[in-house]
């Protein structure tokens, strides 16, 4: 028999692969890597076997020494010499935009 392919997984050729860290699976059926899209700016998707990314923002970033750009798998620390900007994860979103 055959299953659909579960939310937070892409199917391809009979197999079953999670999406990648930084990214989720919003939709039953996903056929390729491409249809995980990347997570929202303020969030971060990390890559765990046991609890698949379904939603774009699962994660908030964290605290004011870390930054989480659209995709992150994880926070990236706040360089020496720099500081986190916008603490509201639409603001970062705008940010990182421009």
């Amino acid at each position: 028999g055959e299953r659909i392919c579960e939310r937070g997984y892409h199917c391809r050729d009979g197999s079953r692969f999670l999406c990648p860290g930084g990214t989720y699976g919003w939709s039953e059926g996903a056929r390729d890597v491409a249809d995980c899209p990347p997570c929202r700016a303020g969030y971060f998707c990390p890559r765990d076997p046991a609890v698949p990314n379904v939603v774009s923002d699962p994660f908030p970033c964290g605290d004011a020494d870390v930054f989480c750009p659209k995709g992150s798998e994880a926070p990236r620390d706040v360089r020496l010499g720099h500081y986190s900007i916008g603490r509201d994860p639409t603001d970062l979103e705008r940010q990182v935009a421009e």
